[in-house]
């Protein structure tokens, strides 16, 4: 019973710097179901404009695979090991993975950190293209702004939006 659970959440690898790309490609070679968030940018050289798909995640890549196929990707080139919350393998559900998604395939550029934040009020974004995405506000502005961060992997996803099109969700402990 713990394989299947284990088979119907995606589980995260982590890869060696600036190899997402690469083992996300080798891993669609080898069969093995994997997203790499990204998110495609207009980048300014000296000479150019290119649009280029900039990764979300340094270096993670998400993978679906069997409980007893986990042990080929300690054979795979770039990839490091399984990213852990403790001694437990980390395990995104599919919502979360498509809620990721979502964030990537919008406008506005996602802005990925590795840190940990104070948790403040939940809130819920009730309308736009994150709609039902639940974040905790870390940055109230002054022109009714909200800077709302979405938490996912020990990483955060920052988005700027009205005050407006936010509820606060209330904890059962506050009532």
């Amino acid at each position: 019973m713990k394989q299947n659970t284990e088979t119907n959440n995606w589980l995260v690898v982590r890869t060696r710097p600036n190899a997402e790309k690469k083992v996300s490609q080798r891993l669609t070679e080898a069969q093995v179901e994997n997203y790499l968030p990204l998110q495609r940018q207009l980048r300014q050289w000296s000479d150019r404009k290119k649009w280029v798909d900039m990764v979300v995640f340094t270096s993670y890549v998400f993978v679906r695979l069997p409980y007893k196929d986990r042990h080929l990707m300690y054979n795979m080139s770039g990839i490091i090991d399984f990213v852990r919350i403790g001694k437990q393998l980390a395990r995104v559900s599919d919502k979360e993975i498509e809620r990721i998604k979502r964030f990537c395939s919008g406008e506005k550029i996602v802005s990925v950190q590795q840190s940990d934040f104070e948790r403040g009020t939940k809130v819920e974004i009730l309308e736009g293209h994150f709609a039902g995405i639940i974040g905790e506000v870390i940055e109230g502005k002054k022109n009714d702004k909200l800077r709302i961060h979405v938490f996912s992997l020990n990483s955060v996803m920052s988005v700027v939006i009205d005050k407006g099109i936010a509820k606060k969700i209330i904890d059962k402990h506050e009532q």
